[in-house]
C-alpha cells in the first residue's frame, strides 16, 4: 500500500512540479544568468511535498493504528505538520543550493 501511495504521490508531484515550474520561469523567470534556477527550485519543491505528503498520508495511520491508537485521532495534525516542516525545509535548502 505504501509503494502505490509513493508512486501516486511522486506522479502528482512531477506534474504538479512541470506545471509550476513552467509557470514559475514564464512569470518571475526573467533573462538573467541562470534563467531556469527559480523554476527548478519550485518544481522541485513542490514534487518533493507532493510526495513526503502523500508517503506520510499512507504510512503515518498504518504506524499509528499498529501503536494501538485510533488514527483518526492524531494522523491529520501529525501528517499536516510533518508535511509542512519536511516542505519548507526541503524548498529553503534548495533554494540556498541553487540560488545563493
Amino acid at each position: 500500500m505504501a509503494w502505490r501511495e509513493l508512486r501516486v504521490g511522486l506522479l502528482l508531484g512531477l506534474s504538479y512540479g512541470v506545471l509550476l515550474g513552467v509557470v514559475a520561469r514564464f512569470r518571475y523567470g526573467g533573462t538573467g544568468l541562470h534563467p531556469w534556477t527559480f523554476p527548478l527550485v519550485v518544481g522541485l519543491g513542490i514534487c518533493t511535498s507532493m510526495t513526503v505528503a502523500a508517503l506520510m498520508g499512507a504510512l503515518t495511520p498504518m504506524a499509528v493504528k499498529r501503536m494501538g491508537i485510533d488514527p483518526a485521532i492524531c494522523s491529520a495534525p501529525f501528517v499536516s505538520t510533518v508535511t509542512d516542516l519536511l516542505s519548507l525545509i526541503t524548498y529553503f535548502s534548495l533554494a540556498s543550493w541553487l540560488l545563493f
